[in-house]
C-alpha cells in the first residue's frame, strides 16, 4: 500500500497539473473571441467611427485582461503546488 506522503504528493501533482491545464484550456477557449475583437477593432479604425472603435478596443482589452489573469493564476497555482526542496530531500533519503 502507498505511504501517506506519496499519496499526498500524487494528489498534489494531479491538482497542480490540473490547474495548469484548466488555465491553458480556458485561454485557448477565449482566443477566438479575442481574435475577433482585435479584428473588429482594426476594421473599425479604418472606418473612422471613433465611438465604435472605442467599444471594440474595450472588448479586446477586457478579453485580453481576462485571459492574462486566468493564465497568471494557473501558473501561480502550479508554482505554489510544486514540491518543496525539503520534501524532495526527505524522499531521497528513504
Amino acid at each position: 500500500m502507498a505511504e501517506p506522503d506519496s499519496k499526498n504528493a500524487t494528489v498534489r501533482a494531479a491538482a497542480r497539473w490540473g490547474f495548469l491545464l484548466a488555465g491553458i484550456g480556458t485561454v485557448l477557449w477565449r482566443t477566438p473571441k479575442l481574435w475577433a475583437a482585435l479584428q473588429s477593432w482594426r476594421g473599425s479604425l479604418a472606418g473612422g467611427d471613433a465611438s465604435v472603435s472605442d467599444t471594440y478596443r474595450t472588448f479586446f482589452f477586457a478579453d485580453a485582461a481576462g485571459a492574462s489573469i486566468v493564465l497568471a493564476i494557473s501558473v501561480v497555482l502550479f508554482w505554489l503546488l510544486s514540491p518543496s526542496k525539503k520534501s524532495e530531500a526527505r524522499g531521497a533519503r528513504r
